[in-house]
């Protein structure tokens, strides 16, 4: 996360937070009542560590990408796949499949004919593929998962720093890596991920039970106002989903502790 000023920006970044956690709780649910999983047993550890390889190598792979590739269509290409995978996944909810393929590629049409709506349709995208991600694994993996990539997230931000040239080159080549808040001058940037592993933590708390996953969205809420804290206190890029995660965990052990 990039901030430049904080004032009313960080209303409407919290805003659209919470937005993206209760979106991804609806998917989330729907898709949980439909036995929809991307892996065979979501209560395997095997798939947090799965998971977190392929984001690893993911990043890896767009650095290298980056380092060769200078244009900006195969990323508008990527985002669009996004859009539409995500659109069709939250438009099968209530509708049939013809009706979510029209709704998904509705979606797409309007990314390409309105640049302007790319933030309104990454909310929807990271509340997509957070429900997907809770629907497949169980809240076990899911936290394993969000811890790892806690660690990764601090260690890519302030020892190797390839996180921050990542965002700096996405954002060269408008790519969707971020949500981004203007207001007049002041701008607040949002990692994807860092909407997405707290909506797929609280869609698999959603299997434990309905407080659960409200304590979660709680406890990532409040970890959101202390990062806007340590934003205010140094501006630049800092690492997210350390107290996102840190506080979504403590949000569950006090639904453990409570029931």
């Amino acid at each position: 996360m990039r901030v430049f000023a904080i004032k009313l920006v960080p209303l409407l970044v919290l805003s659209s937070f919470i937005f993206v956690q209760f979106l991804a709780l609806v998917a989330g649910q729907a898709l949980i009542t439909a036995g929809v999983s991307v892996v065979e047993n979501p209560a395997d550890l095997a798939n947090s560590v799965a998971f977190f390889a392929y984001i690893v190598a993911a990043a890896a792979l767009v650095l290298v990408v980056l380092r060769f590739y200078k244009g900006k269509k195969l990323f508008l290409l990527l985002e669009l796949f996004l859009v539409f995978f995500s659109f069709q996944t939250l438009a099968s909810i209530v509708a049939d499949e013809w009706n979510s393929l029209f709704v998904a590629a509705l979606a797409v049409g309007a990314r390409l004919k309105f640049p302007q709506t790319k933030n309104a349709l990454l909310l929807f995208v990271t509340a997509a593929v957070g429900a997907v991600l809770g629907a497949s694994l169980d809240l076990l993996p899911a936290v394993v998962l969000a811890v790892l990539l806690a660690g990764y997230d601090v260690v890519a931000v302030f020892f190797t720093g390839h996180m921050v040239t990542l965002a700096k080159q996405l954002d060269k080549r408008e790519a969707a890596f971020s949500v981004d808040v203007r207001v007049k001058k002041e701008l607040m940037q949002l990692g994807t991920g860092d909407l997405v592993i707290p909506a797929m933590l609280a869609v698999a708390a959603l299997k434990t039970g309905y407080w659960a996953a409200v304590s979660v969205v709680v406890g990532a809420t409040t970890g959101m106002v202390v990062l806007f804290y340590l934003l205010s206190r140094r501006k630049g890029y800092w690492p997210a989903l350390p107290p996102i995660v840190g506080f979504s965990l403590l949000g569950i052990g006090a639904y453990m502790l409570w029931f």
